[in-house]
């Protein structure tokens, strides 16, 4: 695991186009805004060079919001994504954020349910979120000791 760079742009462009519709892709501009701001970070998980996955953290002062997560399609199954989840989570608490917050696709059934297995809890659906007739479920972990997030679903 390690902190994303520039150089690691057309890796992450191309991690980008293998794993989300184009509706949901990032622009090379915003990922190159990722990986230069004071309050964002990009992580990947790296084997022998190759970007295996990343993602995407944007902090408040008291939150972070998981932007992305994306694992290579050759390494899916394999437990990256949830190293690279775990590791937010530990970031996000070094930084003294309570919430950790995310939008998952509403069709994406086995992603939900995933996220569910990591502790997030579904807040609402956001109608036509990521296009007209395309809803997305907001999750939320809570990342206080001993606290479990209390799902509010509208």
């Amino acid at each position: 695991m390690r902190r994303g760079r520039l150089r690691d742009l057309p890796d992450l462009l191309d991690l980008e186009a293998a794993s989300f519709e184009v509706e949901r892709r990032d622009s090379p501009a915003s990922i190159e805004r990722s990986l230069t701001s004071s309050h964002q970070e990009v992580w990947l998980a790296v084997d022998r060079r190759r970007t295996m996955g990343a993602i995407f953290l944007r902090f408040w002062s008291r939150t972070v919001r998981i932007h992305s997560l994306a694992v290579a399609q050759r390494a899916r199954g394999g437990g990256i994504g949830a190293r690279l989840l775990a590791s937010a989570v530990g970031r996000a608490r070094r930084r003294g954020c309570r919430q950790i917050h995310l939008e998952a696709d509403c069709r994406n059934r086995r992603l939900v349910a995933w996220y569910r297995e990591h502790g997030f809890a579904p807040i609402r659906e956001i109608e036509d979120y990521y296009a007209p007739g395309w809803n997305a479920l907001r999750m939320s972990c809570s990342l206080i000791q001993g606290r479990v997030s209390q799902p509010r679903v509208r």
